[in-house]
């Protein structure tokens, strides 16, 4: 068996016979080589594909429910997050742990 199944379909980009290794991207099947070409975003949480809205901070992206803070890991969800190192704080958890932020650059006076 070569892998090769009629209910797979045929890939979008190439028109070739989809294996069991397909890939599905915005709605649409392709094969592991069509799919390896798309600029595809990885979530830094969960390590998956992000279709549709991402979040960029501290230099990664991710999906909006898995940008949390790093110590009571609740979503920010469009709130204000304060920097520490490589991690990311809602303002109480970042108060309690590094002291009052910096009013502009969100960052501990600590850091700087």
């Amino acid at each position: 068996s070569s892998g090769i199944n009629a209910e797979y379909g045929d890939c979008f980009d190439c028109h070739r016979p989809l294996t069991h290794r397909a890939k599905e991207l915005h709605a649409h099947l392709f094969c592991h080589s069509c799919y390896d070409t798309k600029e595809i975003s990885v979530c830094a949480a969960c390590k998956k594909p992000i279709e549709g809205r991402a979040v960029s901070a501290l230099e990664k992206k991710w999906h909006p429910e898995h940008f949390v803070c790093g110590h009571c890991e609740r979503p920010f969800a469009g709130e204000r997050f304060y920097e520490h190192g490589t991690m990311a704080y809602c303002e109480l958890h970042y108060r309690k742990l590094f002291g009052d932020p910096c009013f502009y650059c969100c960052k501990s006076a600590a850091d700087e």
